[in-house]
């Protein structure tokens, strides 16, 4: 009769197995990159936890007039991520936005050339 008290157990483990391979994932939003530099020009997106924080998290690149996008995953103790934006070949600083809290998919455009360029929001 003692092998029988384990069998609520057993009933119950495999109920949470189950439960826990069948459960989807959270799914991360997206970032959406308009690229209308001149012809010729590449920009560059970078996705990080912090200023400071040395992970990556996504990247990706186009070269101009073609748009790109990338998916953010953070990890159970990140609440929000940055995006750093470049423009290969160009003296001019990277920029830095954020934070966001992955709440939503977020969409961004690159204007101008090498040498002058600038990133809006209003995609």
């Amino acid at each position: 009769m003692k092998s029988l008290s384990n069998i609520p157990f057993f009933v119950l483990f495999i109920a949470i197995v189950i439960s826990i391979a069948y459960v989807p994932p959270i799914k991360g939003h997206t970032v959406w990159i308009h690229n209308k530099l001149l012809p010729g020009t590449q920009a560059a997106v970078l996705a990080h936890p912090g200023p400071d924080s040395g992970r990556e998290i996504a990247y990706s690149h186009s070269i101009a007039h073609k748009g790109f996008h990338f998916d953010i995953t953070l990890f159970p103790n990140e609440t929000e991520y940055y995006l750093t934006f470049k423009v290969v070949g160009s003296s001019r600083p990277q920029q830095v936005r954020g934070p966001y809290d992955n709440s939503k998919d977020v969409c961004w455009s690159f204007h101008g050339s090498v040498a002058t360029w600038d990133i809006d929001d209003d995609c």
